[in-house]
């Protein structure tokens, strides 16, 4: 699972097939949409923009974004009166939780240590084979 941070530059990775629609669990964004309508122009702005969506076919570019939009994973900060902070461009994703298609070892590793270390400290959640298992989606 992962948190993106840029809306634009996350459709990209997402349309490029770099990060699955799936792994999304959210994207924090400078955005202002207001509503669904909204999208179409915040993509048409991005089309043309080097590190943004050059060379990212429109209608998937567009598709994505409204599946974002209908699931509620856009979190806009500056609807809620706050300016989200800078990111820099290379942090883009922050990984939550491993997941199989695009996890290095190092981020297994800390994972199944992390478990190892809440299941020592003897409050290990219930069913914890339902939370811990790095699924297959």
């Amino acid at each position: 699972m992962k948190i993106g941070f840029s809306f634009g530059r996350c459709v990209r990775d997402i349309v490029n097939d770099v990060v699955k629609f799936d792994d999304v669990l959210m994207i924090i964004s400078g955005t202002r949409l207001i509503n669904r309508e909204d999208i179409s122009p915040m993509i048409d702005s991005y089309m043309h923009k080097i590190e943004y969506l050059v060379g990212c076919p429109r209608d998937k570019c567009i598709d994505i974004a409204n599946r974002l939009w209908d699931r509620g994973l856009i979190y806009q900060p500056r609807l809620h009166g706050s300016i989200p902070n800078y990111i820099p461009k290379e942090y883009l994703w922050a990984d939550i939780a491993p997941s199989p298609r695009n996890s290095n070892t190092a981020i297994q590793e800390a994972w199944d240590r992390y478990k190892m270390l809440v299941t020592l400290s003897g409050d290990p959640p219930n069913e914890p084979e339902k939370y811990w298992k790095v699924s297959d989606y």
